[in-house]
């Protein structure tokens, strides 16, 4: 991704399914929206984000 990606580019992902593809964007630093159409799978993925995006990296703190 990062050979591909330019300045001020973002990633659409219309299948994000458990979420996978959107915590790899969110770590390596990537402005990025996702979508999927199954409710509960949707749910799954956006609580898999949210637990990664707020835990604490304590690299970051030091």
């Amino acid at each position: 991704m990062n050979l591909l990606r330019q300045q001020g580019d973002k990633i659409l992902d219309i299948h994000v399914g458990s979420g996978s593809s959107l915590i790899a964007y969110y770590e390596m630093g990537f402005d990025f929206l996702g979508s999927e159409l199954d409710k509960n799978i949707h749910e799954l993925g956006s609580n898999r984000l949210m637990n990664t995006m707020n835990q604490l990296n304590i690299f970051n703190v030091i």
